[in-house]
Protein backbone atom coordinates (compact mmCIF):
# COMPACT_ATOMS: atom_id res chain seq x y z
CA UNK A 1 0.00 0.00 0.00
CA UNK A 2 1.45 3.33 -1.02
CA UNK A 3 1.66 6.15 1.50
CA UNK A 4 -0.01 9.46 0.76
CA UNK A 5 2.22 12.55 1.05
CA UNK A 6 0.45 15.54 2.65
CA UNK A 7 1.87 18.98 1.84
CA UNK A 8 1.43 21.27 4.85
CA UNK A 9 0.13 24.79 4.45
CA UNK A 10 2.49 26.07 7.16
CA UNK A 11 4.91 28.60 5.66
CA UNK A 12 8.19 29.86 7.15
CA UNK A 13 8.59 33.39 8.51
CA UNK A 14 10.45 34.79 5.43
CA UNK A 15 7.47 33.86 3.24
CA UNK A 16 5.08 35.95 5.35
CA UNK A 17 7.55 38.83 5.47
CA UNK A 18 7.74 38.89 1.66
CA UNK A 19 3.94 38.97 1.53
CA UNK A 20 3.95 41.81 4.06
CA UNK A 21 6.45 43.78 1.98
CA UNK A 22 4.13 43.56 -1.03
CA UNK A 23 1.28 44.89 1.13
CA UNK A 24 3.47 47.80 2.23
CA UNK A 25 4.30 48.63 -1.37
CA UNK A 26 0.56 48.67 -2.07
CA UNK A 27 0.02 51.02 0.89
CA UNK A 28 -1.87 48.53 3.09
CA UNK A 29 0.03 48.83 6.37
CA UNK A 30 -2.65 47.12 8.46
CA UNK A 31 -2.58 43.98 6.32
CA UNK A 32 1.23 44.07 6.45
CA UNK A 33 1.10 44.25 10.25
CA UNK A 34 -1.15 41.17 10.38
CA UNK A 35 1.26 39.17 8.21
CA UNK A 36 4.35 40.35 10.10
CA UNK A 37 2.73 39.47 13.41
CA UNK A 38 2.11 35.96 12.09
CA UNK A 39 5.76 35.74 10.98
CA UNK A 40 7.00 36.92 14.40
CA UNK A 41 4.81 34.38 16.22
CA UNK A 42 5.70 31.57 13.80
CA UNK A 43 9.46 31.89 14.33
CA UNK A 44 10.49 34.28 17.16
CA UNK A 45 14.13 33.35 16.58
CA UNK A 46 14.10 34.84 13.08
CA UNK A 47 15.39 38.36 13.80
CA UNK A 48 13.78 40.10 10.83
CA UNK A 49 10.24 39.11 11.89
CA UNK A 50 9.89 40.95 15.23
CA UNK A 51 11.93 43.91 13.93
CA UNK A 52 9.70 44.35 10.87
CA UNK A 53 6.55 44.00 12.96
CA UNK A 54 7.78 46.59 15.49
CA UNK A 55 8.65 49.01 12.68
CA UNK A 56 5.24 48.62 11.03
CA UNK A 57 3.52 49.21 14.37
CA UNK A 58 5.46 52.45 14.69
CA UNK A 59 4.40 53.46 11.17
CA UNK A 60 0.82 52.83 12.31
CA UNK A 61 1.55 55.12 15.31
CA UNK A 62 1.11 52.23 17.77
CA UNK A 63 4.17 53.29 19.77
CA UNK A 64 3.34 51.29 22.90
CA UNK A 65 2.84 48.10 20.91
CA UNK A 66 6.01 48.76 18.91
CA UNK A 67 7.99 49.08 22.13
CA UNK A 68 6.41 45.90 23.49
CA UNK A 69 7.43 43.90 20.43
CA UNK A 70 10.94 45.39 20.39
CA UNK A 71 11.43 44.60 24.08
CA UNK A 72 10.16 41.04 23.51
CA UNK A 73 12.67 40.63 20.68
CA UNK A 74 15.47 41.90 22.94
CA UNK A 75 14.40 39.46 25.66
CA UNK A 76 14.58 36.63 23.12
CA UNK A 77 17.99 37.73 21.83
CA UNK A 78 19.81 40.55 23.73
CA UNK A 79 22.28 40.96 20.85
CA UNK A 80 19.63 42.71 18.69
CA UNK A 81 20.85 46.11 19.87
CA UNK A 82 19.80 47.81 16.62
CA UNK A 83 16.24 47.79 18.02
CA UNK A 84 17.23 50.49 20.53
CA UNK A 85 17.10 53.04 17.71
CA UNK A 86 13.44 52.19 17.11
CA UNK A 87 12.75 52.16 20.86
CA UNK A 88 14.28 55.63 21.18
CA UNK A 89 11.96 57.06 18.54
CA UNK A 90 8.95 55.45 20.22
CA UNK A 91 9.95 56.84 23.62
CA UNK A 92 10.27 60.36 22.20
CA UNK A 93 6.85 60.06 20.53
CA UNK A 94 5.32 58.92 23.85
CA UNK A 95 6.85 61.86 25.73
CA UNK A 96 9.51 59.77 27.55
CA UNK A 97 12.32 62.10 26.56
CA UNK A 98 15.04 60.85 28.89
CA UNK A 99 14.37 57.20 28.05
CA UNK A 100 14.51 58.12 24.37
CA UNK A 101 17.94 59.71 24.74
CA UNK A 102 19.12 56.70 26.76
CA UNK A 103 17.97 54.36 23.99
CA UNK A 104 19.77 56.48 21.40
CA UNK A 105 22.95 56.26 23.48
CA UNK A 106 22.69 52.46 23.61
CA UNK A 107 22.08 52.42 19.86
CA UNK A 108 25.06 54.63 19.02
CA UNK A 109 27.44 52.81 21.38
CA UNK A 110 26.48 49.34 20.15
CA UNK A 111 28.90 47.48 17.84
CA UNK A 112 27.63 47.15 14.29
CA UNK A 113 28.90 43.53 13.99
CA UNK A 114 30.07 44.24 10.47
CA UNK A 115 26.57 44.88 9.13
CA UNK A 116 26.67 46.51 5.71
CA UNK A 117 22.93 47.23 5.51
CA UNK A 118 21.74 49.77 8.12
CA UNK A 119 18.47 49.40 9.96
CA UNK A 120 15.50 51.05 8.16
CA UNK A 121 15.17 53.60 10.97
CA UNK A 122 18.90 54.44 11.11
CA UNK A 123 18.71 57.81 9.35
CA UNK A 124 15.75 59.01 11.40
CA UNK A 125 17.54 58.26 14.66
CA UNK A 126 20.32 60.77 14.01
CA UNK A 127 17.84 63.49 13.06
CA UNK A 128 15.76 62.92 16.20
CA UNK A 129 18.83 62.78 18.45
CA UNK A 130 19.93 66.20 17.21
CA UNK A 131 16.42 67.65 17.46
CA UNK A 132 15.80 66.59 21.05
CA UNK A 133 19.19 67.29 22.60
CA UNK A 134 19.49 70.30 24.90
CA UNK A 135 22.21 71.19 27.40
CA UNK A 136 20.88 70.79 30.95
CA UNK A 137 19.88 74.00 32.72
CA UNK A 138 21.09 73.79 36.30
CA UNK A 139 18.85 76.50 37.71
CA UNK A 140 15.70 75.07 36.16
CA UNK A 141 16.67 71.59 37.40
CA UNK A 142 16.92 72.91 40.97
CA UNK A 143 13.55 74.63 40.64
CA UNK A 144 11.96 71.45 39.28
CA UNK A 145 13.41 69.60 42.27
CA UNK A 146 11.65 72.05 44.57
CA UNK A 147 8.40 71.54 42.63
CA UNK A 148 8.69 67.78 43.14
CA UNK A 149 9.36 68.36 46.84
CA UNK A 150 6.23 70.50 47.16
CA UNK A 151 4.07 67.87 45.45
CA UNK A 152 5.40 64.99 47.54
CA UNK A 153 4.88 66.89 50.80
CA UNK A 154 1.34 67.85 49.84
CA UNK A 155 0.61 64.24 48.89
CA UNK A 156 1.53 62.99 52.36
CA UNK A 157 -0.32 65.85 54.09
CA UNK A 158 2.71 67.89 55.19
CA UNK A 159 1.24 71.30 54.38
CA UNK A 160 3.76 73.19 56.53
CA UNK A 161 6.68 71.52 54.78
CA UNK A 162 5.10 72.25 51.39
CA UNK A 163 4.69 75.90 52.42
CA UNK A 164 8.38 76.17 53.34
CA UNK A 165 9.44 74.62 50.02
CA UNK A 166 7.07 76.96 48.19
CA UNK A 167 8.65 79.97 49.89
CA UNK A 168 12.11 78.74 48.89
CA UNK A 169 10.90 78.39 45.29
CA UNK A 170 9.95 82.10 45.30
CA UNK A 171 13.33 83.35 46.53
CA UNK A 172 16.53 83.97 44.56
CA UNK A 173 17.48 82.79 42.05
CA UNK A 174 13.89 81.82 41.16
CA UNK A 175 12.20 85.23 41.29
CA UNK A 176 11.15 85.14 37.62
CA UNK A 177 7.48 84.32 36.88
CA UNK A 178 6.92 80.57 36.62
CA UNK A 179 3.50 79.09 35.82
CA UNK A 180 4.21 75.69 37.36
CA UNK A 181 5.02 77.30 40.72
CA UNK A 182 1.84 79.37 40.59
CA UNK A 183 -0.18 76.24 39.83
CA UNK A 184 1.24 74.47 42.89
CA UNK A 185 0.64 77.59 44.98
CA UNK A 186 -3.01 77.54 43.87
CA UNK A 187 -3.32 73.88 44.89
CA UNK A 188 -1.74 74.63 48.27
CA UNK A 189 -4.09 77.55 48.95
CA UNK A 190 -7.10 75.44 47.91
CA UNK A 191 -6.16 72.72 50.41
CA UNK A 192 -5.47 75.35 53.05
CA UNK A 193 -9.02 76.70 52.66
CA UNK A 194 -8.12 79.98 50.92
CA UNK A 195 -10.19 79.95 47.71
CA UNK A 196 -9.55 83.59 46.78
CA UNK A 197 -5.77 83.17 46.92
CA UNK A 198 -6.03 79.92 44.96
CA UNK A 199 -8.11 81.68 42.32
CA UNK A 200 -5.56 84.49 42.01
CA UNK A 201 -2.64 82.10 41.52
CA UNK A 202 -4.38 79.83 39.01
CA UNK A 203 -5.44 82.83 36.90
CA UNK A 204 -1.87 84.11 36.89
CA UNK A 205 -0.57 80.67 35.86
CA UNK A 206 -2.99 80.61 32.92
CA UNK A 207 -1.83 84.07 31.85
CA UNK A 208 1.82 82.98 31.94
CA UNK A 209 1.31 79.76 29.92
CA UNK A 210 -1.87 80.19 27.86
CA UNK A 211 -1.00 77.37 25.42
CA UNK A 212 0.12 74.71 27.91
CA UNK A 213 -2.43 71.89 27.60
CA UNK A 214 -1.52 70.09 30.83
CA UNK A 215 -1.56 73.30 32.85
CA UNK A 216 -4.92 74.32 31.37
CA UNK A 217 -6.43 70.88 32.08
CA UNK A 218 -5.34 70.84 35.73
CA UNK A 219 -6.43 74.48 36.10
CA UNK A 220 -9.86 73.56 34.71
CA UNK A 221 -10.28 70.91 37.42
CA UNK A 222 -9.19 73.39 40.10
CA UNK A 223 -11.53 76.09 38.82
CA UNK A 224 -14.37 73.57 38.76
CA UNK A 225 -13.75 72.71 42.41
CA UNK A 226 -13.71 76.44 43.24
CA UNK A 227 -17.16 76.87 41.68
CA UNK A 228 -16.02 78.83 38.61
CA UNK A 229 -17.84 76.78 35.98
CA UNK A 230 -17.43 79.30 33.15
CA UNK A 231 -13.68 79.71 33.64
CA UNK A 232 -13.30 75.93 34.03
CA UNK A 233 -15.05 75.32 30.71
CA UNK A 234 -12.86 77.94 29.02
CA UNK A 235 -9.66 76.37 30.41
CA UNK A 236 -10.79 72.87 29.40
CA UNK A 237 -11.57 74.05 25.86
CA UNK A 238 -8.14 75.65 25.64
CA UNK A 239 -6.50 72.43 26.86
CA UNK A 240 -8.41 70.36 24.29
CA UNK A 241 -7.32 72.69 21.48
CA UNK A 242 -3.65 72.80 22.56
CA UNK A 243 -3.20 69.08 23.36
CA UNK A 244 -0.48 67.60 21.18
CA UNK A 245 1.11 64.68 23.06
CA UNK A 246 -0.34 61.45 24.52
CA UNK A 247 0.16 62.82 28.04
CA UNK A 248 -1.76 65.99 27.13
CA UNK A 249 -4.63 63.99 25.66
CA UNK A 250 -4.91 61.70 28.68
CA UNK A 251 -4.99 64.65 31.08
CA UNK A 252 -7.68 66.39 29.02
CA UNK A 253 -9.77 63.18 29.03
CA UNK A 254 -9.45 62.86 32.81
CA UNK A 255 -10.32 66.55 33.30
CA UNK A 256 -13.37 66.30 31.04
CA UNK A 257 -14.54 63.26 33.01
CA UNK A 258 -14.13 65.11 36.31
CA UNK A 259 -16.07 68.11 34.99
CA UNK A 260 -18.68 66.01 33.17
CA UNK A 261 -17.82 67.62 29.83
CA UNK A 262 -17.17 64.57 27.66
CA UNK A 263 -17.86 66.57 24.48
CA UNK A 264 -14.53 68.39 24.90
CA UNK A 265 -12.62 65.10 25.02
CA UNK A 266 -14.61 63.78 22.06
CA UNK A 267 -13.77 66.85 19.95
CA UNK A 268 -10.08 66.61 20.85
CA UNK A 269 -9.85 62.88 20.09
CA UNK A 270 -11.73 63.25 16.79
CA UNK A 271 -9.33 65.98 15.71
CA UNK A 272 -6.36 63.84 16.73
CA UNK A 273 -7.67 60.94 14.62
CA UNK A 274 -7.84 63.20 11.58
CA UNK A 275 -4.13 63.93 12.00
CA UNK A 276 -3.24 60.30 12.73
CA UNK A 277 -5.97 57.80 11.88
CA UNK A 278 -4.33 54.71 13.41
CA UNK A 279 -3.16 55.97 16.81
CA UNK A 280 -4.07 53.15 19.19
CA UNK A 281 -4.54 55.05 22.51
CA UNK A 282 -6.62 57.68 20.71
CA UNK A 283 -8.92 55.01 19.30
CA UNK A 284 -9.17 53.36 22.71
CA UNK A 285 -9.92 56.66 24.48
CA UNK A 286 -12.43 57.57 21.78
CA UNK A 287 -14.26 54.28 22.40
CA UNK A 288 -14.36 55.04 26.14
CA UNK A 289 -15.55 58.61 25.51
CA UNK A 290 -18.31 57.40 23.17
CA UNK A 291 -19.44 54.91 25.81
CA UNK A 292 -19.66 57.71 28.37
CA UNK A 293 -21.78 59.64 25.85
CA UNK A 294 -24.06 56.61 25.38
CA UNK A 295 -23.08 55.99 21.73
CA UNK A 296 -22.49 52.24 21.82
CA UNK A 297 -22.49 51.57 18.08
CA UNK A 298 -19.75 54.12 17.36
CA UNK A 299 -17.74 52.90 20.35
CA UNK A 300 -17.95 49.36 18.97
CA UNK A 301 -16.43 50.49 15.66
CA UNK A 302 -13.51 52.14 17.46
CA UNK A 303 -12.73 49.18 19.71
CA UNK A 304 -12.96 46.78 16.74
CA UNK A 305 -10.33 48.89 14.98
CA UNK A 306 -8.18 48.75 18.13
CA UNK A 307 -8.32 44.96 18.11
CA UNK A 308 -7.37 44.94 14.44
CA UNK A 309 -4.36 47.20 15.04
CA UNK A 310 -3.01 45.45 18.15
CA UNK A 311 -4.69 42.18 19.15
CA UNK A 312 -2.09 41.59 21.90
CA UNK A 313 -2.95 44.66 24.00
CA UNK A 314 -4.40 43.55 27.34
CA UNK A 315 -6.57 46.62 28.21
CA UNK A 316 -7.89 46.64 24.64
CA UNK A 317 -8.99 43.01 24.95
CA UNK A 318 -10.77 43.73 28.25
CA UNK A 319 -12.64 46.72 26.82
CA UNK A 320 -13.52 44.77 23.66
CA UNK A 321 -15.12 42.00 25.72
CA UNK A 322 -17.03 44.58 27.75
CA UNK A 323 -18.39 46.32 24.64
CA UNK A 324 -19.40 42.97 23.14
CA UNK A 325 -21.27 42.18 26.36
CA UNK A 326 -23.11 45.52 26.17
CA UNK A 327 -24.13 44.84 22.57
CA UNK A 328 -25.38 41.36 23.49
CA UNK A 329 -27.62 42.81 26.19
CA UNK A 330 -28.90 45.56 23.82
CA UNK A 331 -28.53 48.36 26.38
CA UNK A 332 -30.20 51.73 25.95
CA UNK A 333 -28.03 54.90 25.77
CA UNK A 334 -28.90 55.75 29.38
CA UNK A 335 -27.84 52.27 30.53
CA UNK A 336 -24.62 52.52 28.50
CA UNK A 337 -23.78 55.86 30.14
CA UNK A 338 -24.48 54.46 33.60
CA UNK A 339 -22.33 51.36 33.04
CA UNK A 340 -19.54 53.34 31.32
CA UNK A 341 -19.09 55.57 34.37
CA UNK A 342 -16.68 52.95 35.75
CA UNK A 343 -14.70 52.57 32.50
CA UNK A 344 -11.26 54.20 32.58
CA UNK A 345 -9.20 55.78 29.85
CA UNK A 346 -6.11 54.10 28.41
CA UNK A 347 -3.35 53.60 30.95
CA UNK A 348 -5.48 54.25 34.04
CA UNK A 349 -7.40 51.05 34.80
CA UNK A 350 -9.39 51.00 38.04
CA UNK A 351 -9.62 48.08 40.47
CA UNK A 352 -12.69 46.52 38.85
CA UNK A 353 -11.08 46.58 35.40
CA UNK A 354 -7.87 45.11 36.78
CA UNK A 355 -9.84 42.24 38.30
CA UNK A 356 -11.50 41.59 34.93
CA UNK A 357 -8.12 41.75 33.21
CA UNK A 358 -6.32 39.41 35.61
CA UNK A 359 -9.13 36.90 36.18
CA UNK A 360 -7.61 34.21 33.86
CA UNK A 361 -4.24 34.57 35.63
CA UNK A 362 -5.70 34.29 39.13
CA UNK A 363 -7.69 31.22 38.10
CA UNK A 364 -4.50 29.56 36.80
CA UNK A 365 -2.59 30.56 39.95
CA UNK A 366 -5.06 28.61 42.11
CA UNK A 367 -4.01 25.43 40.29
CA UNK A 368 -0.35 25.95 41.20
CA UNK A 369 2.78 27.51 39.63
CA UNK A 370 3.38 24.48 37.41
CA UNK A 371 -0.09 24.72 35.90
CA UNK A 372 0.37 28.47 35.34
CA UNK A 373 3.73 27.92 33.59
CA UNK A 374 2.23 25.23 31.35
CA UNK A 375 -0.78 27.42 30.54
CA UNK A 376 1.47 30.37 29.61
CA UNK A 377 3.52 28.14 27.31
CA UNK A 378 0.32 27.15 25.48
CA UNK A 379 -1.49 30.52 25.54
CA UNK A 380 0.35 33.69 24.47
CA UNK A 381 -2.53 35.88 25.71
CA UNK A 382 -2.24 34.45 29.21
CA UNK A 383 1.50 35.17 29.15
CA UNK A 384 0.78 38.77 28.12
CA UNK A 385 -1.67 39.16 31.02
CA UNK A 386 0.86 37.69 33.44
CA UNK A 387 3.48 40.22 32.29
CA UNK A 388 0.90 42.99 32.64
CA UNK A 389 0.22 41.84 36.21
CA UNK A 390 3.94 41.87 37.05
CA UNK A 391 4.13 45.53 35.98
CA UNK A 392 1.48 46.60 38.50
CA UNK A 393 2.63 48.45 41.67
CA UNK A 394 1.89 45.51 43.99
CA UNK A 395 4.22 43.12 45.79
CA UNK A 396 2.51 39.72 45.63
CA UNK A 397 3.25 39.05 41.89
CA UNK A 398 6.97 39.34 42.68
CA UNK A 399 6.62 36.53 45.24
CA UNK A 400 4.96 34.36 42.59
CA UNK A 401 7.69 34.87 40.00
CA UNK A 402 10.38 32.45 41.39
CA UNK A 403 8.03 29.46 41.64
CA UNK A 404 6.64 30.06 38.13
CA UNK A 405 10.12 30.35 36.60
CA UNK A 406 11.23 27.19 38.41
CA UNK A 407 8.50 25.26 36.54
CA UNK A 408 9.59 26.62 33.14
CA UNK A 409 12.48 25.56 30.88
CA UNK A 410 15.59 27.67 31.67
CA UNK A 411 15.63 29.49 28.33
CA UNK A 412 11.94 30.41 28.59
CA UNK A 413 12.40 31.52 32.20
CA UNK A 414 15.32 33.80 31.29
CA UNK A 415 13.33 35.25 28.41
CA UNK A 416 10.42 35.98 30.75
CA UNK A 417 12.71 37.61 33.33
CA UNK A 418 14.33 39.84 30.69
CA UNK A 419 10.85 40.95 29.58
CA UNK A 420 10.04 41.83 33.19
CA UNK A 421 13.13 44.07 33.38
CA UNK A 422 11.95 45.97 30.29
CA UNK A 423 8.29 46.23 31.32
CA UNK A 424 6.52 49.49 32.12
CA UNK A 425 8.38 50.68 35.26
CA UNK A 426 5.58 50.95 37.79
CA UNK A 427 7.32 48.99 40.55
CA UNK A 428 10.91 48.07 41.29
CA UNK A 429 10.47 45.05 43.61
CA UNK A 430 9.56 42.69 40.78
CA UNK A 431 12.53 43.88 38.77
CA UNK A 432 14.92 43.37 41.66
CA UNK A 433 13.61 39.81 42.05
CA UNK A 434 13.94 39.20 38.29
CA UNK A 435 17.53 40.46 38.23
CA UNK A 436 18.50 38.34 41.24
CA UNK A 437 17.01 35.27 39.55
CA UNK A 438 18.88 35.97 36.31
CA UNK A 439 22.14 36.16 38.27
CA UNK A 440 21.38 32.90 40.10
CA UNK A 441 20.56 31.19 36.78
CA UNK A 442 23.91 32.26 35.32
CA UNK A 443 22.40 34.44 32.57
CA UNK A 444 25.11 36.57 30.94
CA UNK A 445 25.17 40.19 32.09
CA UNK A 446 24.62 43.10 31.57
CA UNK A 447 20.83 43.26 31.61
CA UNK A 448 18.73 45.94 29.91
CA UNK A 449 16.48 47.65 32.50
CA UNK A 450 13.81 50.35 32.25
CA UNK A 451 13.27 51.93 35.66
CA UNK A 452 12.86 55.37 37.29
CA UNK A 453 12.72 57.23 34.00
CA UNK A 454 15.96 55.72 32.66
CA UNK A 455 16.78 52.97 30.18
CA UNK A 456 20.18 51.31 30.30
CA UNK A 457 22.35 48.32 31.09
CA UNK A 458 22.92 47.01 34.63
CA UNK A 459 25.60 44.49 35.58
CA UNK A 460 24.95 43.29 39.17
CA UNK A 461 28.19 41.27 39.17
CA UNK A 462 30.31 44.43 38.94
CA UNK A 463 30.72 46.95 41.79
CA UNK A 464 28.93 50.24 41.22
CA UNK A 465 31.15 53.04 39.90
CA UNK A 466 32.50 55.41 42.50
CA UNK A 467 30.60 58.68 42.55
CA UNK A 468 31.05 61.73 44.71
CA UNK A 469 28.71 61.98 47.68
CA UNK A 470 26.55 65.01 48.33
CA UNK A 471 28.96 66.00 51.10
CA UNK A 472 31.92 65.95 48.69
CA UNK A 473 30.01 67.75 45.94
CA UNK A 474 29.13 70.65 48.23
CA UNK A 475 32.77 71.08 49.31
CA UNK A 476 33.93 70.95 45.68
CA UNK A 477 31.39 73.58 44.68
CA UNK A 478 32.64 75.94 47.37
CA UNK A 479 36.27 75.40 46.36
CA UNK A 480 35.47 76.02 42.69
CA UNK A 481 33.86 79.34 43.57
CA UNK A 482 36.87 80.28 45.67
CA UNK A 483 39.26 79.33 42.83
CA UNK A 484 37.34 81.65 40.50
CA UNK A 485 37.98 84.49 42.98
CA UNK A 486 41.63 83.62 43.64
CA UNK A 487 42.59 83.53 39.95
CA UNK A 488 45.69 81.42 40.61
CA UNK A 489 46.50 77.89 39.43
CA UNK A 490 48.12 76.94 42.75
CA UNK A 491 45.01 77.68 44.77
CA UNK A 492 43.28 74.28 44.57
CA UNK A 493 46.09 72.18 46.15
CA UNK A 494 46.35 74.75 48.95
CA UNK A 495 42.57 74.70 49.52
CA UNK A 496 42.39 70.89 49.53
CA UNK A 497 45.17 70.78 52.13
CA UNK A 498 43.22 73.21 54.34
CA UNK A 499 40.00 71.19 53.99
CA UNK A 500 41.90 68.03 54.95
CA UNK A 501 43.00 69.70 58.20
CA UNK A 502 39.45 70.70 59.14
CA UNK A 503 37.43 68.77 61.68
CA UNK A 504 34.04 67.36 60.73
CA UNK A 505 32.17 70.24 62.37
CA UNK A 506 34.36 72.77 60.54
CA UNK A 507 33.61 71.08 57.22
CA UNK A 508 29.89 71.27 57.94
CA UNK A 509 30.29 75.01 58.56
CA UNK A 510 31.97 75.25 55.16
CA UNK A 511 29.09 73.37 53.51
CA UNK A 512 26.29 75.28 55.27
CA UNK A 513 27.69 78.78 54.49
CA UNK A 514 24.33 80.55 54.57
CA UNK A 515 25.96 83.95 54.04
CA UNK A 516 27.98 82.72 51.01
CA UNK A 517 31.24 84.11 52.40
CA UNK A 518 33.47 81.03 52.54
CA UNK A 519 34.75 81.30 48.92
CA UNK A 520 35.76 84.90 49.64
CA UNK A 521 37.40 83.92 52.95
CA UNK A 522 39.43 81.16 51.29
CA UNK A 523 40.60 83.52 48.54
CA UNK A 524 41.58 86.23 51.07
CA UNK A 525 43.51 83.78 53.24
CA UNK A 526 45.29 82.25 50.23
CA UNK A 527 46.43 85.64 48.93
CA UNK A 528 47.59 86.61 52.40
CA UNK A 529 49.71 83.46 52.86
CA UNK A 530 51.18 83.64 49.32
CA UNK A 531 52.01 87.34 49.51
CA UNK A 532 49.77 88.19 46.57
CA UNK A 533 47.90 91.48 46.17
CA UNK A 534 44.95 91.64 48.56
CA UNK A 535 41.55 90.41 47.42
CA UNK A 536 39.14 93.09 46.27
CA UNK A 537 36.01 93.15 48.42
CA UNK A 538 32.76 94.77 47.35
CA UNK A 539 31.81 96.32 50.68
CA UNK A 540 28.50 97.54 49.25
CA UNK A 541 27.28 93.92 49.03
CA UNK A 542 28.36 92.98 52.57
CA UNK A 543 26.00 93.81 55.41
CA UNK A 544 26.85 93.51 59.10
CA UNK A 545 25.92 89.83 59.29
CA UNK A 546 27.99 89.00 56.20
CA UNK A 547 30.99 90.85 57.62
CA UNK A 548 30.69 88.97 60.91
CA UNK A 549 30.47 85.61 59.10
CA UNK A 550 33.51 86.52 56.98
CA UNK A 551 35.58 87.40 60.06
CA UNK A 552 34.56 84.13 61.71
CA UNK A 553 35.60 82.13 58.63
CA UNK A 554 38.96 83.92 58.42
CA UNK A 555 39.58 83.29 62.12
CA UNK A 556 38.94 79.58 61.62
CA UNK A 557 41.26 79.43 58.58
CA UNK A 558 44.06 81.12 60.56
CA UNK A 559 43.73 78.41 63.21
CA UNK A 560 44.39 75.55 60.77
CA UNK A 561 48.01 74.69 61.67
CA UNK A 562 50.06 72.04 59.92
CA UNK A 563 49.83 69.64 62.88
CA UNK A 564 46.05 70.05 63.28
CA UNK A 565 45.19 66.99 61.18
CA UNK A 566 41.91 65.13 61.55
CA UNK A 567 40.34 62.07 60.08
CA UNK A 568 38.82 62.92 56.70
CA UNK A 569 36.03 61.37 54.67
Amino acid sequence: MTSIHMDTFQRPAPYWLRRAEKCKQAGDLRRAAVLERHAARTDPGYAAGPASYALTLRQLHCYEASNREAFAALAYDPSRVALYGLIGQNMIALGHRQEGLDAFSLYFNAPDDGQTVPAPWDGDVYEMEEAYWEPPVKRRARLNGLMHMILSRMARGDMDGASRALQRARRAPFQAPYARRDELAALWHERAGRPQEALRYVRRALRLRPYDAQLSASAACLLGRLGRAGEAASALTRAAVCASTPADELLVCLASEQLGAHEAAYAMLSRSLKRCSGRYPVLYDLAVCLLKLGRLEEASRSIHLCRELDPDDVPGEVLFNRVMDMETRALTPEQVRAEAASVSYYGSLNEEELNRCLKPVTQAVREGPGALAAAMAADAKLRARFLYMLALPTDWPAKLLPSVCAAMPPEDAQRLLRQVLLADPRGSLTKRVAMAMLVSMGAPAPYAVWQDGRLGYVDPTQPPPQTASFYQRMITRCLNRAAALAQDGRFMPWALARVRRMSESERFRLIADRRKVWPLALSIRYRCERGLPPQRIDTMRLNAQDAHALKSALHMLRGLKEDNTHEHY
